[in-house]
């Protein structure tokens, strides 16, 4: 974040002088607020419970996979989502040495992440499809219970029950996928300083025959020049430049 220019601006008519924008320390309390705030949004959303959807006797045929023991634990995500690219953007901070880029990259894999964590919890909550080992979760014994309308009665540990109504979308796909190499792509971002500009080869020789030219040569157009107001359907006549080698460049 580059900082802005702190001073009053008046207006063309003299009047009273506009407030000054909003200091760049402000701006980052704001922005590192509205990270708590989805972080508590986060947990949030993930202790509602989960929309139950029907599931009935002919579904839970195609849902009894094996139960077994989670193959990436959960505190692996933010190992790899959020940790990873920090140090990452730490690396490029040794070299260009820009604090501002690394405040900015940091506060962006974190908002990346937490908005794609909301957004995938809020859509597992309001889908509910079941996990494919929803039979074991709710029938740990293997006996199976339905009620009159034929949807299951379970009788497993409450809180397995319900995490196996969040099977999509993936969080680990989302945040490790969407969130983190998404992000990644784009940095570091293009917007550096004007010194930090190397030109290519192609560049370097625009830029010399540019300046070759003499002052005297280039045309100067004033405002004064042109036309306030061009006639309705009249085409205008504009003179073109005449080419360089008539100038004997």
């Amino acid at each position: 974040m580059r900082e802005p220019d702190r001073s009053c601006r008046n207006d063309a008519s003299g009047d009273a002088a506009v407030a000054a924008p909003t200091s760049p320390r402000r701006r980052r309390r704001m922005d590192w607020l509205m990270v708590l705030v989805l972080m508590f949004m986060y947990f949030g959303i993930y202790l509602i419970h989960p929309f139950q959807r029907f599931v009935g006797s002919d579904m839970i045929t195609h849902l009894k996979c094996p139960l077994i023991t989670v193959t990436v634990p959960f505190w692996t995500v933010p190992l790899y989502a959020v940790v990873l690219p920090i140090g990452i953007f730490v690396l490029v901070y040794m070299r260009r040495r820009d604090a501002y880029d690394l405040h900015d990259a940091i506060l962006g894999i974190l908002f990346s992440v937490l908005v794609t964590g909301v957004l995938t919890e809020t859509t597992k909550n309001a889908v509910g499809w079941p996990r494919p080992d929803f039979f074991w979760r709710c029938f740990p014994d293997g006996n199976e219970v339905y009620d009159r309308l034929g949807n299951v009665v379970c009788h497993g540990k409450k809180s397995f029950v319900l995490d196996g109504y969040k099977s999509f979308p993936s969080g680990h796909a989302s945040c490790l996928l969407v969130a983190k190499l998404v992000y990644l792509q784009f940095f570091p971002s293009p917007h550096y300083h004007r010194d930090d500009f190397v030109p290519t080869p192609v560049q370097s020789r625009t830029i010399v025959q540019t300046s070759d030219i003499p002052v005297q040569s280039r045309t100067i157009v004033q405002p004064s020049d042109i036309p306030a107001i061009a006639p309705v359907g009249r085409p205008m006549d504009i003179e073109a430049p005449a080419p360089l080698e008539s100038r004997g460049l």
